[in-house]
């Protein structure tokens, strides 16, 4: 034992980077070692049909998954981001997607990242291994940097080695990072601060740049308030860091612009009603997290019975980092201490349910309204980490056993007083998760006891290792990689005919192809899963729906109505019959079954009358009068009453369609008014024979064009070359 101790030692100066690398290794070793991928496809074959369908012959109530939280990442960061590679890797401009919400913005979908430096790799090699490789450098890059920065703060290198683990390691770490687009963002905070103390303006520049491109606007607002706080706080050079931040705003100016005209254009601002459910804030109870990630069960295990989502409240950076970082709260003597303190007492005021967190939302503070203030435990957590390396260093500085014992048996009293409640209320699953927590207080209170500091530390970093280590684990998904979006009878049924034809698809049960999977297979779709999504669109599908509105995900399954037609829906995927005449059962994989609409609209037409309207809202009053007819009349904004006769011989051909740039051929012998069934958003140009002619927003959320009499070639293009 002596010798391994005396040789911990000699590396003491490494030991960052090797734990770092050890806990690596641990976390990812389904990836290293069996080829397992870090993407929850599990959940696409485990969930959702026609893939249960699919395997039913083996697994009758589908694949296992792990994690049923996990979803997200399969149903929207890596099929957007996977769009926006194909589109570079093809030469176009990934501008548009049109695969979901009969069409949406694309780039200035700032989750789709397009610009993250870090995408280079995609270009690597193929796209499933560079997705993988960026989840992993997570981890890897996010505890370079924090390494980078406390060992500038001169902090003792296992002082930094905890702060590190605690950082990457951390509850909102370790529960967004197969999301790949927060952490993404976070990981740069340490480098930034560090080119604050360095006075290093193009570190600086490089790392707030790609935090903004990583794809998550509400995180590098975070990174932005904590940054603008430090330099503040430091009295450093802050002519030279406003010089910086113009400098980076220019920088990101491709990105920015899209996304705010974009924000502009959605109906991001209906979700500012939602802020007062008990679910928008930290709720109190849950800091119990801090000790005890698991008090209230596991998504995982499937027996979390807390208040929302598990990773949304989980604050857990360790049992030993914990205690240091409260060691570090209340007797670091460094000035830039303070600095910590004020950002995690401030971080937890504004994600619990306070006045003043409660403040932004009562007064409407514009995007800051829209954002959960619970993921402010992304700077809880890294104030933490921060006050652990701090909490240790002064430990070695000062041997004060005293202080750390009395945190020890406080720790320990508070976890046997939840242990005894649970006990006394019947609450199996919380007793259960406490005792790993007071086990590994009551081993670290007994390593305190040992004379050696060389045993102490290794005690601490090694328990810490495993702690942390397992947190991880217990959370994160691995798949194989046949689960990542096989093919099944039915979809390729639908590819089938997407080669030879122009349509949409419906699946009206929540249990069918969630919205955005039908990028992966190149199928377009009226629904979609987005924080943003055209206000247009929305009001239009409510209506739909007739009435309930949407939050982020839009699923419409109202097939009995005639604008279903009008959405270009041919093919409707759902479990039950459908009884209605115009839609006959054209294929069956398992309980999936699709339905043909023999009443579907062409994506483009001629209209025999132009209803002139005011706004949205009056085009959808004209629209569901009785006497409208979705096949021959349009609501049209800015267009004044017109009837347009449409002769025998009057056609639309659909000549290319791409995913920003839409070609026909028309031909009328009198004047027309054309309507394109995919979604109306300002960026779109269009050219009639090379001319430009303005598109008018039609019945609600489509694009219209006025057409000359006679042939023509008509181009739509976003953007326009």
């Amino acid at each position: 034992m002596q010798i391994f101790l005396n040789y911990m030692m000699k590396w003491f100066k490494f030991f960052p980077i090797i734990f770092l690398f050890l806990y690596t290794a641990i976390v990812f070793r389904p990836f290293i070692f069996d080829s397992k991928l870090p993407i929850p496809a599990d959940t696409i074959v485990g969930l959702y049909h026609p893939w249960r369908d699919f395997y039913s012959k083996d697994y009758s109530s589908g694949i296992p998954f792990k994690n049923f939280l996990i979803t997200d990442p399969v149903r929207q960061q890596f099929p957007w981001r996977q769009l926006v590679v194909e589109n570079i890797q093809k030469g176009a401009v990934p501008s548009w997607n049109p695969y979901n919400f009969s069409g949406i913005p694309l780039l200035a979908n700032l989750q789709s990242a397009t610009f993250y430096p870090l995408n280079l790799v995609f270009f690597l090699t193929n796209f499933t291994a560079g997705w993988s490789i960026q989840i992993i450098f997570q981890v890897i890059l996010g505890g370079i940097f924090m390494f980078l920065y406390l060992r500038n703060l001169g902090l003792h290198s296992f002082a930094t080695t905890l702060g590190t683990l605690a950082f990457v390691g951390s509850g909102f770490f370790v529960s967004w990072l197969e999301w790949n687009t927060l952490i993404q963002s976070a990981l740069w905070l340490p480098l930034i601060l560090l080119a604050v103390e360095k006075i290093n303006p193009p570190v600086f520049i490089f790392s707030l740049v790609s935090s903004f491109f990583a794809g998550h606007l509400q995180v590098f607002f975070y990174v932005c308030l904590t940054t603008l706080l430090y330099i503040l706080f430091k009295r450093k050079s802050f002519f030279v860091f406003l010089t910086s931040s113009l400098l980076t705003l220019v920088f990101v100016l491709p990105q920015l612009i899209p996304t705010l005209a974009f924000i502009k254009e959605s109906a991001r601002s209906l979700d500012q009603t939602i802020w007062n459910r008990p679910e928008w804030f930290l709720p109190w109870q849950n800091l119990v997290q801090l000790v005890a990630p698991d008090f209230f069960g596991h998504p995982a295990t499937l027996n979390y019975t807390g208040i929302f989502s598990y990773q949304e409240f989980v604050s857990y950076i360790g049992i030993i980092p914990f205690i240091f970082a409260v060691l570090g709260f209340f007797t670091a003597k460094e000035n830039l201490v303070w600095f910590f303190r004020i950002l995690l007492v401030g971080s937890l005021v504004m994600a619990l349910p306070t006045f003043l967190a409660k403040l932004p939302f009562v007064l409407n503070v514009p995007l800051i309204s829209s954002a959960s203030p619970a993921r402010l435990i992304f700077l809880v957590d890294f104030s933490m980490a921060i006050l652990a390396a701090f909490g240790l260093n002064e430990f070695l500085k000062n041997r004060s056993p005293k202080k750390i014992v009395v945190i020890v048996f406080a720790l320990l009293g508070f976890l046997s007083c939840l242990l005894i409640s649970a006990k006394a209320n019947n609450l199996a699953v919380s007793m259960r998760n406490l005792y790993l927590p007071i086990g590994l207080t009551l081993g670290f209170g007994l390593l305190l006891l040992s004379k050696s500091t060389k045993i102490i530390i290794a005690g601490i970093l090694l328990i810490t290792l495993f702690d942390l280590s397992r947190f991880a684990i217990k959370f994160e998904s691995f798949s194989d990689p046949s689960y990542l979006y096989p093919a099944t009878k039915a979809l390729s049924f639908l590819q089938e005919k997407s080669k030879t034809d122009l349509f949409r698809v419906a699946a009206v049960d929540d249990r069918i192809l969630p919205p955005n999977f039908s990028i992966m297979y190149k199928i377009q779709s009226i629904s979609g899963y987005d924080p943003l999504y055209l206000r247009r669109y929305g009001l239009l599908i409510t209506a739909i729906e007739q009435g309930g509105g949407f939050n982020r995900i839009i699923v419409p399954k109202n097939y009995s109505s005639k604008f279903f037609d009008l959405l270009n829906v041919k093919y409707i995927l759902t479990l039950a019959d459908i009884k209605l005449d115009k839609y006959k059962l054209v294929f069956q994989e398992g309980e999936t079954r699709v339905y043909q609409n023999s009443s579907v609209l062409p994506r483009a037409f001629f209209v025999g009358k132009v209803i002139g309207v005011s706004s949205p809202e009056d085009g959808l009053q004209k629209m569901f009068a009785k006497n409208f007819s979705v096949s021959d009349n349009a609501a049209v904004e800015n267009f004044p009453e017109a009837e347009f006769l449409i002769s025998k011989n009057s056609k639309v051909s659909v000549k290319d369609y791409q995913d920003n740039r839409v070609v026909l051929e028309t031909e009328n012998q009198n004047d027309g008014f054309l309507v394109l069934t995919d979604s109306y958003y300002p960026g779109w140009q269009a050219k009639v024979d090379g001319v430009s002619t303005p598109i008018f927003p039609s019945n609600v959320a489509f694009r219209g064009i006025f057409i000359p009499s006679g042939k023509h070639l008509v181009v739509f293009e976003y953007p326009a070359r």
